[in-house]
């Protein structure tokens, strides 16, 4: 662990284990690992690097793949955090606000639709966090195209790891297709 864990120098880790000498140290080790405690610290290191690179292109496909996923979606998907900013929207957020994501991301509602609208939202939102619960209602909205449709929404709190909320994910589905 001192090796691959800690950035002693092999005489500082000989020295923590009371050998006698780094060489005393070396000699040792390279019996039962058969390599230098130098060559097996940078082996180790290599292979957490190409672990590391491997983990980092998983993820990244997967967040590829969700995305996609949920693009696929007709349903609004949206992620704001607690300030009201919408950090992550699907395709159907998008079209419904007739703006792309570069036009939508890292903006309010107060930035993207009628003032009126975005008060309306921003109370539902604080409601959330204030409640720190899920809800479900129905809300009429009017497209880019000047038509009114009815839309079940669904938003609920997304927590840290500690269990402090960061901000709020919803889902708005259109129902009027489904009446």
């Amino acid at each position: 662990l001192l090796l691959c864990e800690s950035n002693l120098l092999i005489y500082e880790i000989a020295e923590c284990l009371n050998f006698s000498s780094e060489t005393h140290f070396s000699r040792t080790f390279k019996k039962f690992k058969f390599k230098t405690p130098a060559n097996y610290r940078n082996s180790q290191i290599q292979s957490l690097s190409k672990h590391r690179n491997r983990s980092e292109i998983n993820l990244a496909n997967a967040n590829r793949m969700i995305q996609t996923i949920i693009d696929a979606s007709p349903d609004l998907i949206f992620f704001k955090n607690t300030d009201g900013v919408i950090l992550w929207c699907n395709n159907a957020y998008e079209k419904i606000h007739g703006l792309s994501k570069e036009q939508i991301l890292g903006r309010s509602d107060f930035e993207i639709i009628p003032k009126h609208r975005a008060e309306f939202f921003q109370e539902k939102d604080r409601n959330i966090f204030i409640q720190n619960k899920a809800i479900k209602n129905e809300e009429w909205m009017t497209l880019p195209s000047g038509e009114r449709r009815k839309y079940e929404v669904f938003k609920a709190p997304v927590h840290d790891s500690a269990g402090a909320i960061i901000g709020l994910l919803g889902i708005s589905r259109d129902i009027m297709k489904m009446e």
